[in-house]
């Protein structure tokens, strides 16, 4: 299929006024034939490298100064299109903030018109290489990202041509993704004069490509507005068969079949999508009436023989299941009639490919299943002079699909695609994410016309700058799944061998394995894998984790309406995926573009200041190697319910949790990251790692760190973990830290080494009380560990953990941070502990008038290895 521009020529002419008249025919062309020597060497040299400001200026001027000379059109114009692309190559070496680049955007806007007059002459002349040229050069210019926030003065008329114009060129030189995004701008413009022909070229292209979800999408919409385009449905079943989106098929093979009701192709199809949602019986009604089409056709046969056996497993399966007799004796019945119209038509089959293995292993379990034992033998005889094992005597026979592998036909899953795209698999998030938070805080610090000083730096500091970038990448976290999970596929699920001990099936797929309970009572596991190959899958569920879209849960749903569930959001609710952004790039714009008056008489310029990110955030050392037997849990707790909050609570465990793996070489998935945890969640938590622990071995190092509110029962004095939902006046609904030792003092681990950025007297990090109820701080009861545990604690006795503003992290923190910063994580425990009470003594003395003294608590062998054990050597 081929655009042929020219049929749209006449119209170029129409929509717009002939170039001679509109444009003075003085012009002229810069380029290495040029009859004019004096420019010829300046200008080939900006063509054949970078062009610098200086070289696109002067062929500007040269170029204007020619078009008042008087040359040709034909000169002129290809001297605009040289221009027009050293002035795009330019624009792309520059900075927004650069002097020269106003200057460039001027230029180019001012050659714009100039593009479009191009077109339309070359359009007259029959040159259709030249007229895809300047319209591409011409709408390309508006998509520059220098001009995303300026809207050009445009025909609009004659825009959607030049844009119709430039995808045509870019189609018809097979340069599909090209013409793709040209398409997308013609789709934006509101024209409906070709619209129906740009959605049948875009269709193609996207399948030239294999962009099948984009094709799809295309698709859907085109049918919509023209439902009786049978090409445009062709191209959208098409896609949805060679993408695996089964789960659109339906729908467009309705309006394909209500267009043309006999169509072999569309029957043969809807009979297999019938098959796939094991809606057998209406699947036979098609196939039959296929069969009485084309009589003799093998593949209709399989098919059919295939259905009468599936609806008798069913059957045969659901009288095993019974628990009434009568009910029972139903189903057998029933089954026994499906086997016997299945062995008629598989006899057929085998009688036509007697070496068809898989057919002959139908018969003989349909056989067997009639007990009819003297066919059940004679089948496997055939089956064993094939070199193939004989089929044993089934309890439960399994569904057998046409396809290898009992594979799916479309893989119509209900919100789940089936295959993998090869064409267009989604980003990395981490990739995605970058580009929307950055722009959301950039728009975020830009200061208010009407905005003063006071307001704008108390709107925009180092806190809340954070607390934005989490709001911008919950935001993200949406889009990208919203635009990204239906791409997820699960035809390469693999049912492993049943783990009867634990009563669960593995599933794996290229997407991890998943783990579904199912019970072992009443045959439901032994039903379960029968049924495999005719099961649904419903209410997916999705997450981000290690930088891709996860499954999060999954309902597995059989022929006999059984459901099981795999779960994995409570294990990964809290991994988030941790998404650079360049905030010193983002404070630096704000900080030069907030220049305000002040109020005195000479007006003075202020320059608003904001915290940028801290030295410990960046730089962090990394290590070559892995350490994979060292697990580590990590809570950090900012935003409680009923207290003040705990400033940058949430950065400490983040930068934290990036140290472990970069510096001290945890893999990823040894660290468990929980923010903001609540009662049930903290104990779930510490259970997790516990037993994670446990099935690692004994010589698992474990590592625990906490930033959060501590407090103390005010009777018995005893020391609490404060989650983000309980109530300091009520122990209870808090987490004891004699609780938390026990825990980990009996997990298994070789040896413990805990971290707490926290303190236990009712204080709040900062100023103040936890609670107005208490008005002093209170000592705390020393909690002694024990087992083989190392405690470095923020506070002693009745001090108070304070924050470290300037660097937006706890002080403890900071300081623990930049040791491991300093030594690359090559420092003895009691070198750290001795660093970070030395600083934190100093700093807080210094800078908030307080005593803070961390402090060392240690138990079984560590007070033996302390002096020496390295942490990098963990």
């Amino acid at each position: 299929m081929k655009v042929n521009i020219f049929n749209i020529l006449a119209a170029c002419v129409v929509v717009g006024t002939p170039a001679t008249t509109t444009v003075a025919s003085l012009k002229v062309y810069f380029d290495p034939d040029s009859t004019y020597s004096d420019s010829t060497q300046s200008i080939t040299q900006s063509i054949t490298q970078l062009p610098s400001v200086e070289d696109v200026s002067e062929q500007y001027k040269k170029l204007k100064f020619r078009k008042v000379e008087g040359d040709p059109d034909a000169v002129y114009f290809d001297g605009v299109l040289a221009c027009n692309r050293n002035a795009v190559a330019v624009l792309g070496s520059l900075t927004s903030s650069s002097p020269d680049f106003e200057k460039i955007r001027g230029i180019l806007r001012d050659l714009n018109p100039d593009l479009e007059d191009g077109a339309y002459y070359f359009s007259a002349q029959n040159n259709s290489d030249k007229l895809t040229d300047f319209a591409q050069a011409y709408v390309d210019t508006h998509l520059l990202p220098a001009f995303s926030t300026e809207k050009f003065k445009i025909n609009e008329q004659s825009y959607p041509l030049m844009v119709y114009i430039a995808a045509s060129g870019a189609y018809n030189s097979q340069d599909f993704e090209k013409a793709i995004g040209y398409f997308k701008v013609y789709f934006s413009t509101g024209e409906p004069t070709r619209r129906e022909q740009v959605y049948m070229y875009m269709g193609q292209a996207c399948l030239n490509l294999k962009m099948y979800d984009l094709a799809v999408a295309t698709m859907l919409d085109a049918v919509k507005a023209y439902p009786e385009n049978y090409h445009l449905l062709s191209f959208g079943i098409k896609a949805c068969i060679d993408g695996g989106h089964g789960e659109h098929l339906q729908e467009l093979l309705d309006k394909a079949l209500a267009l043309k009701p006999d169509d072999e192709q569309l029957l043969n199809i809807q009979a297999q999508l019938l098959e796939d949602e094991q809606q057998y019986l209406k699947a036979l009604e098609i196939y039959n009436r296929l069969d009485e089409m084309k009589p003799d056709n093998l593949r209709t046969a399989r098919h059919i023989a295939l259905c009468y056996y599936n609806l008798g497993v069913s059957n045969f399966n659901q009288a095993i299941m019974s628990d009434d007799e009568k009910t029972a004796r139903k189903f057998k019945r029933q089954s026994n009639d499906f086997f016997s119209a299945a062995v008629g038509k598989l006899e057929e089959v085998v009688a036509n490919d007697p070496t068809s293995v898989k057919y002959l292993k139908a018969l003989a379990v349909s056989y067997g299943c009639m007990d009819n034992k003297a066919q059940f033998e004679n089948i496997n005889t055939r089956i064993q002079a094939l070199g193939e094992a004989p089929m044993n005597s089934m309890s439960m026979p399994p569904i057998m699909s046409y396809n290898e592998g009992n594979a799916k036909n479309y893989g119509r899953t209900d919100g789940i695609s089936t295959g993998r795209e090869s064409g267009s698999d989604a980003p990395l998030y981490s990739e995605f994410a970058k580009a929307e938070v950055e722009k959301r805080l950039a728009d975020w610090t830009r200061k208010g016309e009407f905005e003063r000083p006071e307001d704008y730096q108390k709107r925009v500091n180092d806190q809340t700058i954070r607390k934005q970038y989490e709001t911008a990448l919950k935001e993200a976290e949406k889009e990208y799944l919203d635009k990204y999970a239906r791409k997820l596929r699960l035809s390469d699920l693999v049912l492993k061998p049943y783990d009867a001990a634990n009563e669960v099936y593995l599933v794996e797929s290229s997407y991890g394995p998943m783990y579904v309970k199912v019970p072992l009572a009443n045959n439901e596991a032994e039903l379960f894998k029968s049924n495999w190959a005719g099961i649904h899958f419903r209410n997916p569920k999705y997450l981000i984790a290690n930088n891709e879209v996860k499954i999060a849960s999954l309902t597995f749903v059989t022929p006999t309406g059984n459901s099981y569930v795999y779960n994995n959001e409570a294990d990964l609710a809290y991994d988030r995926t941790i998404v650079d952004v360049d905030f010193e790039n983002i404070l630096r714009k704000a900080n030069e573009g907030n220049m305000v008056a002040s109020n005195s008489q000479s007006s003075r310029q202020t320059k608003l200041k904001i915290t940028q990110q801290s030295d410990v955030d960046k730089n962090i050392p990394q290590t070559d190697k892995i350490n994979s037997s060292t697990v580590a849990l990590v809570i950090a707790n900012e935003n409680y319910t009923g207290v003040p909050q705990v400033e940058a609570a949430l950065h400490d465990g983040e930068v934290f949790a990036e140290y472990l793996n970069k510096t001290l070489g945890l893999p990823k998935e040894n660290i468990m990251v929980r923010n903001d945890v609540t009662l049930g969640n903290m104990l779930r938590a510490v259970a997790q790692i516990k037993n994670t622990v446990k099935s690692m071995g004994p010589d698992t190092k474990l590592i625990v760190y906490y930033a959060g509110h501590g407090m103390p029962d005010e009777e018995t004095k005893d020391a609490f973990l404060l989650p983000v939902d309980g109530d300091p006046m009520t122990s209870e609904s808090c987490y004891s830290l004699n609780k938390l030792y026990d825990e980990l003092a009996n997990c298994g681990a070789e040896n413990v080494m805990v971290f707490l950025d926290a303190c236990f007297s009712g204080s709040q990090r900062g100023n103040g009380m936890l609670t107005s109820a208490r008005s002093v701080a209170i000592k705390p009861k020393e909690v002694a560990p024990h087992g083989n545990i190392f405690v470095l604690s923020a506070t002693s006795g009745q001090e108070t953990a304070m924050p470290y503003k300037e660097k937006n992290h706890g002080l403890f923190t900071y300081y623990l941070l930049k040791k491991l910063q300093q030594t690359g994580g090559d420092v003895t425990l009691k070198d750290l502990s001795d660093d970070v009470k030395a600083n934190v003594s100093r700093q807080s003395n210094l800078v908030n008038q307080k005593p803070q003294t961390p402090q060392v608590t240690l138990s079984g062998t560590m007070k033996e290895v302390y002096q020496k054990k390295k942490l990098r050597d963990i």
